[in-house]
């Protein structure tokens, strides 16, 4: 399946790509460890762009979290930010990023 989205650490920014092929950069999937970790409000800024890469704007309303030197939103604030729904079922979250339209749930 084609992602819908793709992050980029770029000047300084997280530019966030609409309609992009995911870019890995190493370390997504590594285990965070358990002990505890502080989290402050980001202040990051974060712009987004168009399908074609051309900028379509500053992000303003995703409320980012600095734990460890790295930001984490909410995935229903990304998934309405790209128009793809986040859903529970049989106790697992379901994303289905080009399948299904964001919903309020």
């Amino acid at each position: 399946m084609k992602t819908r989205f793709d992050v980029r650490w770029e000047d300084g920014k997280a530019k966030l790509y609409n309609l992009a092929a995911y870019s890995a950069v190493g370390g997504e999937l590594a285990a965070i460890g358990t002990d505890s970790k502080n989290a402050t409000l980001s202040t990051t800024g974060f712009m987004l762009y168009d399908k074609w890469g051309e900028w379509a704007g500053n992000v303003t309303d995703l409320t980012a979290y600095n734990i460890g030197g790295n930001n984490y939103i909410k995935l229903r604030d990304i998934a309405k930010l790209f128009d793809f729904d986040v859903d529970w079922r049989d106790g697992k979250a379901w994303i289905e990023p080009g399948v299904s339209p964001y919903t309020e749930d």
